[in-house]
């Protein structure tokens, strides 16, 4: 067997190992060196006349970039939520069900949006739908209703 001819570091070693090293660091702080800094150096204004640039440059050369899965997401969304139809529902029966089954969306079943119950119903054991009946309710008690007591939800 061969024996490890390489001596141990001496502590005396390690610290003239750091006082070069030390001074190495010392003599690099001298230079100027130009680091930027995200905080002081971003301009947001900059970044929106290059993003326009490109995209007038693309438009040019015909290229066309389709919108990103959550853009469009998003896109359906709020078309949906515009485009929704409102129901007529009794204003007294809707306020009680919020109250007693809005744990398990009945005001949403009974307003006819069954899609909205099945997720309240589906949350149900996360306690997540009480709050949400709550904002429901809260909506619904200002609201004015027509003379034969209905409001449109």
């Amino acid at each position: 067997m061969a024996k490890n001819t390489t001596a141990a570091p001496q502590p005396d070693d390690k610290i003239s190992q750091r006082e070069e090293y030390g001074k190495a660091m010392l003599a690099d702080a001298d230079k100027k060196v130009y680091v930027p800094q995200m905080e002081r150096d971003f301009n947001f204004a900059d970044l929106a006349k290059a993003e326009d640039e490109l995209q007038e440059v693309q438009a040019q050369q015909g290229i066309i970039q389709k919108d990103k899965w959550w853009v469009r997401l998003g896109d359906r969304y709020f078309e949906k939520r515009e485009n929704r139809v409102k129901h007529l529902v009794n204003r007294k029966k809707y306020i009680w069900l919020c109250l007693l089954t809005g744990i398990v969306g009945g005001h949403r079943y009974y307003e006819k949006r069954y899609a909205l119950g099945i997720i309240y119903t589906l949350l149900a054991i996360t306690g997540l739908p009480i709050a949400f009946s709550i904002v429901d309710w809260m909506v619904a008690v200002p609201m004015k209703p027509d003379e034969n007591g209905n409001i449109l939800i």
